[in-house]
């Protein structure tokens, strides 16, 4: 991608194999600025900052996604009674949230 395609990359909407491949991108331009004794321009630590935090919510997106799945399956495998307890430890706790 060249310069201004980087500049302009629209972080949102992407997922986290494509944002890595930007971010390793806009490194190697920043890496070029140092080597050539330039000033890094802002843009590029504005960029890397908004990728990385993009990066960090869809790989807790995906962890709770993961753990929401892992949780309907072990549900699945509970007996009739272990259902009811956990159910029960469920709403006390809720309702001591509530005091």
């Amino acid at each position: 991608m060249n310069i201004d395609g980087l500049k302009n990359f629209k972080v949102k909407n992407n997922d986290i194999e494509t944002l890595v491949g930007i971010r390793s991108e806009i490194k190697l331009v920043a890496t070029n600025y140092a080597e050539l004794q330039l000033d890094i321009p802002d843009w590029i630590d504005e960029k890397l900052n908004e990728i990385e935090a993009e990066i960090k919510s869809l790989s807790k997106a995906e962890k709770l996604a993961k753990l929401k799945k892992i949780d309907s399956m072990l549900r699945a495998t509970m007996g009739r009674e272990e259902k009811r307890a956990a159910l029960q430890t469920e709403k006390d706790a809720i309702l001591d949230s509530m005091k």
